[in-house]
């Protein structure tokens, strides 16, 4: 009933096209049954309208925000300013995310980022991710992605501000970045990645995903000495991706040399992306003779698997 009370009596402010709400109304906000009432007749107002009421009491809105000390409702408030759809009138509201970033909540933190993508400025996700790498505050690769992906702006220049200081950021969110390159096909950037040194695994992995997308020669070259570089250590993972991305080549007798002695490697994984290019590629009688010839039952399972995967032609 208290609920529906604070709604009824929003709502009538609305009615009245009076968008400049009494500094008591939005104190009533601080309750949480009227925050919620207020977003609700919010939602459903035509977008001038919401516009217009986020618009004409934004000092107070933000000064409101900022007063709130309780993680949860902090967090409540991003989700409810990213639903708002404040893009047009985003000012203010902005620099009110960088603060609320700084919540030590991982909801908080989540719905915070999710308004600034809403918003669709570059500048402000760069601004955003820096401060949480200098404030060593890692987030959920998945879920920057996904966000990064909700980008109300433009994907070119968010990518090339945020590749600009892409030395600077910690590596949940330099992977994440990488992932929306391959995402958003943008391969302006793969020279600059396949050069860096010292590259974290991980980071390695998704470099070597994104240019699975893109097969072309200097790619090839890049899979190749990758391979030459993990293969004979205890890292698998690098090689087992670039395995994979060798399936892109098909045709190639060089990459089909590599294939067929990787089928031979001691790693389950490397073994099944290998055969599982191979037989994609069209693995001949001769080859499979040749691999049955190497005494190698754990190299014969990985191809027979394959093999018996593949659609019988009728």
């Amino acid at each position: 009933k208290l609920e529906k009370y604070y709604e009824n009596m929003f709502a009538g402010f609305t009615i009245g096209k009076n968008y400049g709400l009494p500094a008591k109304e939005i104190k009533r906000l601080k309750n949480t049954l009227a925050f919620e009432a207020f977003y609700k007749v919010c939602r459903n107002l035509p977008e001038e309208e919401r516009l217009s009421i986020w618009g004409e009491n934004k000092e107070q809105m933000i000064a409101l925000v900022r007063s709130i000390k309780f993680p949860i409702l902090r967090a409540y408030c991003g989700h409810i300013i990213k639903e708002m759809k404040l893009k047009k009138i985003c000012d203010g509201y902005d620099e009110l995310m960088l603060e609320l970033l700084q919540t030590p909540t991982v909801y908080a933190r989540e719905n915070a980022l999710k308004a600034i993508y809403s918003f669709g400025k570059p500048e402000l996700v760069r601004q955003a991710f820096l401060q949480l790498s200098e404030r060593k505050m890692p987030h959920n690769d998945k879920l920057i992605l996904d966000g990064m992906l909700s980008f109300t702006g433009d994907e070119r220049e968010l990518a090339a501000t945020l590749m600009e200081v892409f030395d600077d950021l910690l590596d949940c969110y330099r992977n994440s970045l990488i992932d929306y390159l391959g995402q958003k096909h943008i391969d302006t950037y793969d020279e600059r990645l396949m050069c860096m040194a010292d590259l974290p695994v991980d980071t390695l992995c998704d470099i070597l995903r994104k240019l699975e997308r893109s097969p072309s020669e200097r790619n090839l070259l890049f899979l190749e000495s990758t391979i030459k570089a993990y293969r004979h250590t205890d890292t698998w993972e690098p090689v087992a991706i670039s395995v994979k991305g060798l399936g892109g080549y098909p045709g190639n007798e060089r990459v089909r040399g590599i294939l067929m002695d990787l089928l031979l490697s001691r790693n389950w994984y490397i073994r099944k992306n290998a055969a599982a290019a191979l037989v994609a590629d069209g693995i001949t009688e001769q080859e499979i003779e040749q691999i049955h010839s190497k005494n190698d039952r754990y190299a014969d399972d990985a191809l027979q698997y394959e093999l018996g995967r593949r659609p019988a032609h009728v």
